[in-house]
């Protein structure tokens, strides 16, 4: 059964295109192969679940110390420090006690390490800030799903109890130090109360709020409500005071004390603090996304973790800052508070001595219902201070959160996603086979088109030969301008022939035909330019000068028992040697007895002197050499002969062997007028008959002939029997111009008779 030929692009593509369709089987090893590796992922591969859970956080304006409540408009790292907040170390440390510990779940049984490090480095805790919202997404991806589920809960209910904590930092002791002052305050208005019923008691009724217009107990009466106000802002600067100074105590409690303080407003918060906690979360989630691709231990992961504890020690440090500023601003409004007290009360004692001065029993009546009223005030004041301290941060605080998406868990899996990793494989399959492709074909040296010859050796092409069917014999494909005249093929090589009866001048007769390596086609170029030019009327020779490897005998079947080496060493006549082709006006000279040193036969002056017998005897003559780069046969040939073709093989001939053998020959002085590019693939849109199906074998003496001689090879696979049908025939007469050629004169050299059997 006949092998097919190979497809080829059915239309003219780019190269690009042409370059893949070439490649296809390259790169759809490479697609199988990462699919192949896909499913045996998918088939083995763990599933992961996804649990979360959704937060609303709102940020609300605080009320503190009767300034009303302000709404404070949301700052830009506000959502990101909570984010912060949720991946901190206390609230993972609570979320794993919650789950059952860390060494009880299956989550963390390869991690050998820190969990919470683990979680806070890896990707399968994540925290999420909604674009458009104000929510907060907690997911843990893990193949445990209900152990993701306690995860996240646990991370949830840590971050309540923190966000509690920091509520009543500063709130508790605030309440502590103004319920201290209150139960003072009372001790004293209850003295005072007393006082003023013994005085009572003991002086009868005295009051002078009927007397008017005096002046003194007017003075008095304002200084006793100026007092009141002086020590009630005292009271405040000293209760803030004290609570800045036991923030002062915590770093905790500092960072929870300024953001509430930058929380009170924008328009007076500091700026470069909120610019240093927008580059931390901005760095941290950088960090978070890296780590997915380039691991912990990369070099930039690492400098982005060092970045974020620069950051992190920066924010520190401007939170210590911005809290002693304030401890050193109240500690100035304190000073200042108790120095206006200290005046007022002096001010209020003079004016209590002048109106003492009036009426001593009246005015120290007065007095000391001014003492009870103000007492009673100043407790007032402090109990609506202690309730809106309650309000604020230990009942609503400056944030509302609120879990309206408890932690749960998908019914499927989120990964290996199916469907997507196979659509990937196929595209990954398909990059990584055309970057094969494409560096193969970088890497390949190869010529592929005939244009490359005349770019990369400035000598023109005169010959562009298709591809032949590969089931081909020997003989087939060295007679195929004579067994198949119809085919591109033979139409090729009558071009070649048409170049060189134009391209040369008339003393052109000797053709060489060559190429840089063997397996290039370089003998079936000689035969069938040789059949070419007889067929076109001129007596042709075809010299068999490949003295190592002949094959000329193999393609015209006739003995190669005789030749040009029994010629030149004396054993044979040179007319005996000439043999008939079959074909008219074509004659062949074979190689014969392979000679010990044919390089030395080549350069003797009896083989110039049989070359010049030959040439005076036929009108052109073809000369079928070794190949240039392994041996010097070609070389010498070439010095002598009046024209030599190169041949190249597509996808064969290398660039760097065909320079060498171009350089080689030109430095002999050989004529090179041209190339012959062999094996040109027809879909590169090459010949006139490239979307014809091939013809085949027409009728004729020599086609069967040719069917009888391969029936025979394959009947009984001997070479000896190919030659049968060619014996079997009896030859033409020899013309008498060929019966007339004399042998040279000068003796065999005995230094070439040295015979390897042929």
């Amino acid at each position: 059964m006949k092998r097919s030929a190979a497809p080829t692009v059915p239309f003219d593509a780019p190269p690009l295109v042409d370059l893949l369709w070439r490649r296809r089987r390259t790169i759809a090893t490479v697609v199988g192969l990462c699919l192949t590796v896909t499913v045996v992922y998918l088939l083995f591969a763990a599933r992961v679940y996804r649990a979360e859970s959704r937060l609303f956080v709102e940020q609300n304006g605080p009320r503190v110390y009767s300034e009303g409540r302000t709404d404070s408009p949301r700052t830009d790292s506000f959502l990101y420090t909570q984010v912060q907040t949720l991946d901190s170390g206390p609230v993972l440390r609570y979320a794993l006690d919650q789950a059952g510990g860390p060494r009880q779940l299956k989550t963390f049984s390869h991690v050998s390490g820190d969990p919470i490090e683990w979680l806070q480095r890896g990707t399968d805790l994540k925290m999420e800030v909604g674009k458009k919202d104000d929510a907060i997404t907690v997911s843990m991806e893990s193949p445990y799903p209900q152990e993701a589920v306690a995860i996240v809960k646990g991370v949830i209910d840590g971050y309540l109890v923190r966000l509690g904590r920091q509520r009543r930092v500063t709130g508790e002791q605030m309440v502590q130090i103004l319920t201290a002052e209150r139960e003072q305050l009372e001790r004293e208005r209850e003295a005072g109360i007393t006082a003023l019923v013994q005085f009572k008691a003991l002086h009868g009724a005295v009051t002078f709020r009927d007397e008017k217009g005096n002046i003194t107990l007017e003075r008095l009466a304002s200084l006793s409500t100026a007092l009141t106000t002086a020590e009630l802002a005292s009271l405040d600067v000293r209760v803030r005071h004290a609570a800045a100074q036991a923030v002062m105590q915590s770093q905790e409690a500092m960072a929870a004390f300024v953001e509430a303080q930058q929380m009170k407003g924008r328009d007076f918060g500091d700026r470069e603090y909120d610019d240093l906690r927008s580059q931390l979360s901005q760095y941290t989630i950088n960090l978070r996304t890296n780590l997915e691709v380039l691991g912990p231990n990369h070099v930039r992961s690492r400098a982005m973790q060092s970045a974020i504890d620069l950051l992190q020690a920066k924010v520190a440090q401007k939170e210590r800052a911005i809290a002693n500023a304030h401890l050193i601003e109240l500690t100035v409004q304190r000073t200042a508070a108790e120095n206006a007290v200290k005046q007022i009360r002096e001010s209020l004692e003079s004016q209590r001595q002048a109106a003492l001065a009036l009426n001593p029993k009246a005015a120290e009546y007065a007095r000391l219902e001014n003492d009870v009223e103000r007492l009673q005030k100043q407790c007032d004041v402090i109990d609506s201070r202690i309730q809106e301290v309650s309000v604020n941060n230990l009942g609503g605080g400056a944030l509302n959160v609120e879990v309206f998406d408890p932690a749960h868990v998908g019914e499927r899996p989120i990964r290996p996603q199916k469907l997507l990793s196979l659509v990937i494989s196929l595209l990954a399959g398909t990059l990584l086979g055309i970057g094969l492709v494409m560096a193969q074909e970088w890497r390949d040296k190869r010529l592929r088109t005939p244009e490359e010859i005349a770019g990369y050796f400035e000598i023109p092409t005169i010959g562009i030969v298709p591809r032949m069917r590969p089931q081909l014999s020997v003989a087939e494909r060295g007679q195929i301008v004579q067994g198949d005249p119809m085919s591109e093929v033979a139409e090729a090589y009558r071009a070649v022939r048409t170049t060189l009866h134009f391209g040369t001048p008339d003393e052109g007769r000797t053709f060489l035909v060559t190429s840089p390596t063997s397996g290039e086609g370089k003998s079936t170029c000689s035969s069938n330019l040789a059949i070419a030019l007889a067929q076109a009327g001129h007596r042709t020779l075809l010299i068999d000068c490949d003295l190592r490897r002949p094959v000329q005998h193999r393609i015209f079947r006739t003995p190669g028992g005789i030749g040009i080496t029994d010629v030149m060493t004396g054993r044979a006549k040179l007319r005996d040697a000439i043999r008939p082709t079959g074909i008219d006006g074509l004659f062949l000279l074979p190689c014969g007895t392979l000679p010990g040193k044919p390089a030395e036969m080549l350069e003797s002056k009896r083989f110039a002197q049989v070359m010049q017998a030959l040439a005076a005897a036929f009108d052109r003559i073809v000369i079928d050499s070794s190949p240039v780069a392994p041996v010097t046969d070609a070389r010498i040939l070439a010095a002598s002969a009046d024209a030599t073709l190169l041949v190249f093989r597509m996808h064969w001939s290398t660039r760097a062997l065909g320079t060498l053998a171009l350089d080689s020959l030109q430095k002999v002085g050989a004529r090179v007028i041209g190339a012959i590019a062999n094996e040109v693939a027809t879909a590169d849109g090459y010949g006139y008959y490239r979307n014809a199906p091939p013809a085949r074998p027409k009728g004729g003496r020599v086609a069967e002939r040719l069917r009888a001689a391969d029936a025979a090879a394959r009947d009984n696979g001997r070479e000896a029997r190919k030659l049968q049908p060619a014996l079997s025939v009896d030859p033409p007469p020899m013309p008498a111009e060929i019966m007339a050629i004399s042998d040279p004169e000068s003796p065999a050299d005995s230094r070439w008779v040295e015979p390897v059997q042929s």
